[in-house]
């Protein structure tokens, strides 16, 4: 997994100094009061596939304690903050292609 960029990022977190060719910065957003950082992680394909068939996720961590922390697929932050598109849109985008794609096969089909 990378950690990757986000909209609502306020900060980035450096490599140690001496470890900027195997450490990337990495995208976080702090808490305004502390206490808090997210991150946002994107996996790749095989990670994806392996993460669905074992159903498992690891987490490693420097240092000598495991800090508080979770691990979540859905959107941490507040609903309002999130611009995306109507689950209703998409649904009727898909079904319109589908219909055009079915339409289209059906008369070039007879035409033969």
């Amino acid at each position: 997994m990378k950690g990757a960029q986000f909209p609502e990022a306020n900060m980035k977190l450096l490599p140690p100094e001496g470890h900027e060719d195997e450490v990337y910065a990495l995208p976080i957003w702090r808490h305004p009061e502390g206490g808090m950082v997210i991150s946002k992680w994107e996996m790749t394909w095989r990670e994806r596939w392996s993460c669905l068939w074992n159903g498992h996720i690891w987490f490693h961590c420097w240092g000598n304690t495991h800090p508080p922390m979770t691990l979540e697929t859905s959107y941490p932050f507040e609903p309002g903050e999130r611009k995306t598109v109507p689950l209703w849109l998409v649904l009727v985008t898909l079904a319109s292609l589908m219909a055009i794609t079915t339409i289209a096969i059906l008369y070039f089909s007879e035409s033969f």
